[in-house]
C-alpha cells in the first residue's frame, strides 16, 4: 500500500471588487501551468462577474484537472469580495458671487466618501476660485477615489459682485438746514 501526500493548489487572493467591474480571469490567480475548473457564484468558465454575483463576500473553488503525480489532490478555495458600487450625494451650494474668494467644495461634498473635484477655476484638490471661473454656471465632478463609487456632479452659479458707486455729496454751509 502506497499513501500519497494530500496536494491543494496554490491560489493568489485576489482583491475586493466593485460590483460595477468587469470581469476577472481567475486563472490569473493560479500557479503556472495548473489547469482545472472553477465554480462559485458569479462565475463562468474561468471568468468571475461581480455583476452577475452581486455584492458580498463569495467562496470560489478551484479543482486542478492537472495536478503533480503521486499526490491526492484537494480542492482549494478563496474568498472575494464584492462592495456596492455607489453615488455620492452632494449638497447644491448657494449663490457664489464673483468677490467671494477662494471656497472650498469638500464642505458640499457627502462625508461617507474621498475623492477629488474637477471643473472650470479649480486650483489644488478641492478648492475653486470664482474669480477664475467668471460669471455663469460650472458644472463640478466629484471622483470618489479608493470605493466603489461613480462620479457626482453640482453646478454653482457665479454672479458678478455688485460694488455700489455712492453719488457725490452736495456742498453745505454750517448755516444750512440739516441734509436728509
Amino acid at each position: 500500500i502506497t499513501v500519497q501526500p494530500l496536494w491543494q493548489p496554490q491560489l493568489t487572493q485576489p482583491n475586493s471588487l466593485c460590483q460595477d467591474d468587469l470581469p476577472i480571469d481567475l486563472n490569473v490567480l493560479l500557479e503556472p501551468g495548473l489547469l482545472g475548473v472553477w465554480s462559485g457564484t458569479g462565475v463562468s468558465g474561468n471568468q468571475f462577474d461581480p455583476k452577475l454575483s452581486g455584492t458580498g463576500s463569495f467562496t470560489l473553488t478551484f479543482t486542478a484537472s492537472n495536478p503533480p503525480t503521486g499526490v491526492c489532490p484537494q480542492a482549494a478555495t478563496i474568498q472575494i469580495a464584492v462592495n456596492p458600487t455607489e453615488t455620492p450625494i452632494l449638497t447644491q451650494p448657494p449663490l457664489i458671487c464673483s468677490a467671494d474668494g477662494v471656497i472650498d467644495l469638500n464642505q458640499f461634498a457627502d462625508p461617507m466618501f474621498t475623492g477629488t473635484w474637477s471643473g472650470v477655476g479649480m486650483l489644488n484638490g478641492s478648492e475653486f476660485d470664482p474669480l477664475l471661473s467668471g460669471n455663469g454656471s460650472f458644472t463640478f465632478t466629484f471622483t470618489v477615489g479608493g470605493n466603489c463609487g461613480e462620479p457626482a456632479t453640482i453646478e454653482i452659479t457665479v454672479e458678478q459682485t455688485y460694488i455700489p458707486t455712492p453719488l457725490p455729496l452736495p456742498t453745505a454751509c454750517i448755516t444750512d438746514p440739516t441734509l436728509d
